[in-house]
């Protein structure tokens, strides 16, 4: 008589057979002493603005301007300015900034006195150099708001890496010489790649805008009107700190004058070059 066996119930026949897990897993390999391992890629540089410290800030710029006369004649003029600036960015990107110095060619193109120490503040924000207020009222010193705004670029929140671009458009009012304007710009961003400027690792940041302007002035108690159309184009030496080290910048432009008590239009073109420099005074 053949012996019985208890009846087996059908997981634990499985786990008798080994059908329900399989042959158990082998271990990978560990590297041979030796072998070659790939890192895994390095995450790209990004270009961000950083706060928290002092500089001295020097911008020469120099001016061809050329004027079309009526009897057909050209008359060149040729103008330079050279401008220090005392900058101080908060932690927080509160910028204040005070004009230290300035000095112009020819001679009698020197600023009236009182211009020196106006101080410039504002706020760090995507759009650059934003909510700028200023001390002190006057055309000259209205002129160089823009000079001290375009001291800083517009970068993108969270920053920019190798290649990325943006674009941007603005309207607003812009003293430029004795005429106060409306200023309609189209700026296109661009992060190049990274480069060595005097030792220094710097992600270059430029910019292209073009703009258009129409404004009115007064010379000599004659109602004056200026209608413009130019490009700037900027780069900005941006370094791995995230401080500006350098700016390059030129901006031609096509203007046209007239005097409406004299019927007369008198086109003129200026190129302007302008080199700033950044001396970091306190980390």
């Amino acid at each position: 008589m053949m012996p019985r066996f208890p009846t087996l119930t059908l997981g634990a026949l499985l786990a008798l057979t080994g059908c329900s897990a399989g042959p158990p897993p082998r271990p990978s390999p560990a590297p041979s002493v030796g072998a070659e391992v790939t890192p895994p890629p390095a995450a790209p540089r990004r270009v961000l603005l950083s706060t928290d410290y002092r500089a001295t800030v020097t911008a020469d710029r120099r001016d061809s301007i050329i004027i079309s006369l009526p009897d057909g004649s050209q008359q060149v003029q040729r103008v330079g300015r050279h401008l220090r600036f005392r900058v101080e960015i908060g932690a927080d990107g509160e910028v204040s900034v005070r004009l230290d110095s300035l000095a112009a060619t020819p001679a009698s193109l020197a600023p009236r006195q009182g211009v020196v120490g106006t101080e410039w503040a504002g706020r760090l924000s995507r759009e650059g150099l934003v909510g700028v207020r200023v001390s002190a009222q006057d055309p000259l010193i209205d002129g160089l708001t823009t000079t001290v705004m375009e001291l800083f670029p517009a970068i993108p929140r969270g920053g920019a890496s190798e290649g990325e671009r943006w674009a941007g458009s603005s309207d607003s009012p812009r003293q430029v010489e004795i005429f106060r304007t409306t200023d309609l710009r189209r700026s296109t961003w661009e992060v190049g790649p990274t480069t060595r400027r005097q030792g220094i690792e710097v992600m270059p940041v430029s910019v292209v805008e073009e703009y258009e302007q129409l404004g009115r002035g007064e010379q000599a108690g004659r109602e004056m009107r200026m209608s413009a159309q130019g490009v700037r184009s900027a780069t900005y030496y941006v370094s791995l700190l995230g401080r500006i080290d350098a700016i390059e910048q030129r901006d031609s432009a096509q203007r046209l004058i007239t005097i409406p008590s004299t019927r007369q239009a008198v086109p003129t073109s200026q190129v302007s070059r302008t080199i700033v420099r950044w001396v970091i005074d306190r980390p």
